[in-house]
C-alpha cells in the first residue's frame, strides 16, 4: 500500500514515499493543479490528501463504502471529486474535507476523467455506458450507450466537445457532447487498453494488449472538411462479425494507401487553390459568416507577426565575393 512521487527534472523517484493510513490498497491517485497536494483514494474508501512537498497527510476525506476508483480536483483547489465502487460521485470541500453533494450513478463507475475547463466528468461504468456529470448542476447531462463488453478507459478532446471510448469488444467510439451521439467509430485488431488525445487535438495515442508500443492517430477534422453525422449503434452490431470495419494499426510508415490517398488530396487541393478566390454567399448584410476551413489553414494567422518575426533573417544578405 505505497504511492511513490517522481521528479522530472532528474527522472528518478521523489524524497518521499507515501504510504497508506490503514493500510488498505491504493486504487486511485491524483495531483491538485498547483503540484502542491497528491490525493490518495484508498480500498477502504477513504481518500488522504498529502502534502508533496513534505510528505505529510494533509486531512481525510470520509463517505465512500467501498474502494475510491477515481479523485480530481479542480483548478482552484475548491472541490475535490471522486467516485467509488459503491456506485456514488462525491464532491468535497477542499479546505474542510466535508462533503458537499453526493450523485447516485445508475451502475458502477470503474474509470473517470475530467475536463476542467468545461467543469464535466466522464465515468465509464460497469454496464458498458459513458456517463457524463456535470460537477455546477450535480446532474448526468449525458449518456453514451452502445459497446458490448466493459470499458477500458475514455478521454475527453482538447476542447471538450468530444468523449473517446474504448472497450474490450475492440471498438473506438467518438461520442459528441452537445447532441448526445455517436459520431464516428472504428474496430482495431487488438483490444485498446488506454487512450489519450494531445493537447491540440492533433493525434489520439492509443496502447494495446497485445502490443508494447503507442499507436497515432490523425484527427482528419484538423486538415480537411469532415461531416459529423450520426450513426446508430445497431449499425456498429451489424457490422461486427464481418471484417470491412477492422482497421489494421498503423506503423512507422503509415497505414497502407496513405500516400497515394495523401497525393490525391494534395492534388485536389492545389486544383481547388489554383483558381480566383470567391467570396461566399453571405446569409445577411448584418452577419458575418465564418470560415469553414480546418482550424490548421487559419490559426497562424493569429500569430503571423510572431512567425514573420522568428523568421527573419539575423543579418542582411551580401554579395558573394568575387572569384580572383
Amino acid at each position: 500500500p505505497y504511492a511513490y512521487t517522481w521528479s522530472t527534472e532528474r527522472k528518478a523517484l521523489g524524497k518521499f514515499t507515501l504510504h497508506s493510513p490503514d493500510d488498505s490498497e491504493i486504487s486511485a491517485v491524483a495531483i491538485s493543479a498547483c503540484g502542491n497536494f497528491g490525493f490518495l483514494g484508498l480500498a477502504s474508501g477513504v481518500i488522504e490528501m498529502v502534502n508533496v512537498q513534505s510528505g505529510l497527510s494533509r486531512r481525510l476525506f470520509t463517505g465512500h463504502t467501498k474502494s475510491v476508483t477515481g479523485v480530481h480536483a479542480d483548478a482552484c483547489n475548491h472541490r475535490v471529486y471522486s467516485a467509488s465502487l459503491d456506485g456514488t460521485l462525491r464532491v468535497w470541500d477542499f479546505g474542510t474535507g466535508a462533503q458537499v453533494h453526493s450523485v447516485q450513478l445508475q451502475a458502477t463507475p470503474s474509470r473517470t476523467v475530467m475536463h476542467n475547463e468545461s467543469g464535466l466528468i466522464a465515468c465509464a461504468c460497469d454496464d458498458a455506458t459513458v456517463r457524463v456529470v456535470d460537477i455546477e448542476s450535480f446532474r448526468v447531462v449525458r449518456k453514451f450507450s452502445g459497446h458490448r463488453n466493459r470499458i477500458t478507459d475514455i478521454a475527453f478532446s482538447h476542447d471538450g466537445r468530444w468523449v473517446v471510448s474504448c472497450a474490450l469488444d475492440r471498438t473506438i467510439r467518438t461520442w459528441d457532447l452537445p447532441t448526445g451521439h455517436m459520431v464516428d467509430w472504428f474496430r482495431v485488431e487488438s483490444v485498446p487498453v488506454s487512450l489519450a488525445f494531445s493537447p491540440t487535438g492533433d493525434f489520439l495515442a492509443t496502447a494495446h494488449m497485445d502490443s508494447v508500443g503507442i499507436y497515432l492517430w490523425a484527427n482528419r477534422t484538423q486538415f480537411t472538411e469532415v461531416t459529423l453525422r450520426q450513426i446508430s449503434p445497431d449499425s456498429v452490431d451489424s457490422s461486427s462479425l464481418s471484417t470491412e470495419g477492422l482497421v489494421a494499426l498503423p506503423t512507422s510508415a503509415g497505414l497502407v494507401g496513405d500516400d497515394a490517398a495523401g497525393d490525391a488530396d494534395l492534388d485536389a487541393a492545389d486544383e481547388k487553390d489554383a483558381g480566383v478566390y470567391v467570396v461566399p454567399e453571405q446569409l445577411t448584410d448584418d452577419m458575418v459568416t465564418l470560415s469553414s476551413q480546418p482550424r490548421s489553414r487559419w490559426q497562424t494567422l493569429l500569430n503571423l507577426s510572431t512567425i514573420k518575426k522568428r523568421n527573419a533573417p539575423e543579418r542582411a544578405p551580401r554579395a558573394p565575393e568575387q572569384a580572383p
